[in-house]
């Protein structure tokens, strides 16, 4: 995707691709201000492993954290390719790249709006649609892993990754069959109540996080012994 440009630019041309997710973004401000003078002054914003609230947060936190964290986040995103300096790399992965920073913000996006649901009364199951959210997105991260190319901001970053572009792409190719596996466990567990459930999910995330530093450890040792 993107083979056509020889380089990343931040543009006309690059934003309207974007549009999408800049109006998501747009309308999260606009509800994060619609709804503040109708929330309550505490609003939940934790749940403990059995799905039972034990943390509070202001109105005003609740309202405008997440919102201005994700206008954070995506500007961040935007621009720091802009640093890289693998900078023309990321024209080799354009579309995934946009996807990814989608992805993000729309997560953020939902997480606002569950935690905005739940201060305004409605009962929702916040621990399974958090877990299986976050299962989705480790899925569509793992099935695009392995497009991601050399640099210094995005992907699995290790010692050994950065030092040997061969390392790079198998680690990434590892990691995305690991992370669409781990994905997939997450959801299948995301029901799973109380403290198994939370011994379970932190256990998959570890692995999912653990695994490619090993392989990319491995995987330089084998190239660099040859």
């Amino acid at each position: 995707m993107g083979n056509e440009k020889t380089d990343y630019r931040v543009n006309i041309e690059e934003l309207r691709y974007d549009w999408p997710l800049i109006l998501l973004i747009l309308l999260l401000v606009v509800a994060s201000v619609l709804v503040y003078p109708h929330l309550p002054g505490r609003v939940p914003t934790h749940w403990n492993s059995h799905g039972q609230v034990d943390g509070y947060s202001s109105r005003s936190f609740a309202a405008f954290f997440l919102p201005l964290l994700t206008i954070w986040i995506y500007g961040l995103l935007v621009l720091l390719p802009l640093l890289d300096p693998q900078r023309p790399n990321y024209a080799l992965f354009t579309g995934v790249y946009r996807v990814l920073r989608s992805a993000l913000v729309v997560l953020l996006s939902g997480i606002w709006a569950v935690s905005i649901l739940s201060g305004l009364g409605y009962s929702l199951n916040v621990q399974l649609i958090v877990k299986g959210a976050v299962g989705l997105l480790l899925l569509l991260f793992g099935s695009l892993m392995g497009q991601i190319r050399f640099n210094h901001f995005v992907g699995v970053r290790t010692p050994w990754t950065l030092a040997d572009e061969r390392v790079w792409q198998q680690t990434h190719l590892f990691t995305g069959r690991v992370w669409v596996l781990g994905g997939l466990l997450l959801l299948l567990g995301a029901s799973v109540p109380g403290a198994l459930g939370l011994v379970f999910y932190l256990g998959v995330l570890g692995m999912m996080i653990v695994a490619p530093i090993i392989f990319s450890y491995l995987e330089y040792a084998r190239i660099n012994s040859r």
